[in-house]
């Protein structure tokens, strides 16, 4: 089950990559728990892919055109799959840069991600949203 899961987080990524939000939100399951991390200016973690979307996914693309995050290497263990790479974006109200590390980890069941959580450097993200 551990590559089928990689496969679900990558054709997420693809997805949203490719400007087809659709078909990215369809690897999602609708009472996801989302948790951009400790600290982080997109927080506190929410519940569900509605507020998925409106809080977070929405926030990021009126803020922050064309961030993406580069996944680099995919960990798998039964369920769990964590991704390490890069988010790379311009925030839009200050003009400033962002490029920093960042680990994900989601967790898919039946071929859906159910949850997910975000290690990151938020002191980057704060940087360049000030």
């Amino acid at each position: 089950m551990s590559e089928e899961n990689v496969e679900v987080v990558k054709t997420m990524y693809r997805e949203f990559t490719a400007g087809n939000i659709d078909a990215a939100l369809a690897t999602i399951d609708p009472e996801v728990e989302w948790d951009e991390g400790d600290g982080h200016p997109y927080g506190p973690p929410v519940k569900g892919l509605e507020d998925v979307k409106e809080k977070v996914f929405k926030r990021l693309g009126d803020e922050w055109p064309g961030l993406a995050t580069v996944p680099e290497h995919f960990v798998h263990s039964d369920e769990f799959v964590v991704v390490l790479g890069q988010d790379e974006g311009v925030f839009k109200p200050t003009g400033k840069k962002l490029s920093t590390g960042v680990a994900h980890v989601f967790r898919v069941r039946n071929g859906k991600i159910v949850s997910f959580t975000q290690y990151c450097d938020t002191h980057a993200w704060y940087e360049a949203m000030s």
